[in-house]
């Protein structure tokens, strides 16, 4: 007879913000597994094989699985977070935080169903076939993502004036920053390819321009949204991930912060020849061609 142990893991080596609703589930179903053979413990874990992981994010998974493995039957997991926040943070605080998870995991949820694995979806190709498939099928999980990123971030930043546990406060609000650009650069690339497919045979010129406006020019469009989210996002991920672990590796999600933002100027600048190189009566570029990324 050999001693069996049992691991779980959070849920966070593919998805920049654990899928709790999995993880959690994974949690129930491998202690299940082990007290049917007998297991001797139950080990959680996390992992770093993806250098888009911040650690702190995943720490309600060590509790919950660290929690429910002492339990004789699975753990309410929609009062779960209530309890987590009651004991970690003053009671003043703990109902803010706890708005702020459920916000969190609805966001991950949603935006998990339209684009699956978030860590790669956030790097992809938007104007690619299938990322614009994508967005017509979920264009309603992507939009509830984003609105639940942003509620999480009204919570986080009113808890992280309370100067209490303020690294993990910060690392969640990253989450949130980096769910809420996720979603963004979906549905911008989804609405801009509404815009082409509208007008790709004929339009006219001047209402065309002031649309086209709205997505290249300098102040205020789409894609100066783009520049400006993918920038604040990366300088407050390197502060998370200072604030985790050394520089050691760091340089990696940097560099593709880095290549995402040229990605937009390049896409700025493509489309903004729609406006101007084109008659009234003449066939836009197929989309594709004129935004592919290489």
């Amino acid at each position: 007879n050999i001693p069996l142990m049992v691991q779980g893991a959070s849920v966070n080596w593919h998805w920049f913000y654990p899928a709790f609703d999995v993880s959690f589930k994974n949690n129930d179903e491998l202690i299940k597994a082990g007290r049917k053979y007998n297991a001797v413990g139950y080990i959680n874990s996390g992992w770093t094989d993806d250098p888009q992981t911040l650690m702190r994010l995943s720490w309600p998974d060590m509790a919950y699985g660290s929690i429910a493995s002492w339990q004789s039957e699975p753990i309410n997991q929609l009062a779960f977070f209530q309890k987590y926040t009651k004991i970690i943070y003053p009671a003043a605080l703990a109902a803010t935080v706890e708005k702020a998870h459920l916000a969190l995991m609805r966001s991950e949820s949603f935006i998990r169903k339209a684009v699956g694995q978030t860590d790669f979806a956030l790097w992809e190709d938007p104007f690619s076939v299938k990322s614009l498939q994508m967005y017509e099928k979920n264009k309603e999980n992507l939009h509830k993502g984003r609105l639940a990123a942003e509620e999480a971030q009204i919570y986080l930043r009113d808890a992280l004036k309370s100067g209490i546990d303020t690294t993990s406060l910060f690392a969640m609000l990253v989450g949130a920053k980096e769910l809420d650009l996720l979603a963004l650069k979906y549905l911008y690339a989804g609405n801009i390819a509404e815009m082409h497919k509208k007008y790709s045979k004929k339009r006219d010129l001047k209402e065309f321009r002031m649309i086209m406006g709205e997505v290249t020019a300098y102040y205020h469009s789409k894609t100066v949204d783009m520049y400006d989210a993918i920038v604040e996002t990366k300088e407050m991920f390197r502060k998370a991930w200072l604030n985790e672990y050394t520089p050691f590796r760091l340089g990696i999600p940097m560099a593709k912060f880095d290549m995402e933002l040229q990605y937009w100027f390049k896409i700025s600048k493509r489309l903004n020849t729609l406006a101007w190189n084109y008659k009234d009566n003449e066939e836009l570029p197929n989309l594709q061609s004129l935004l592919q990324r290489q």
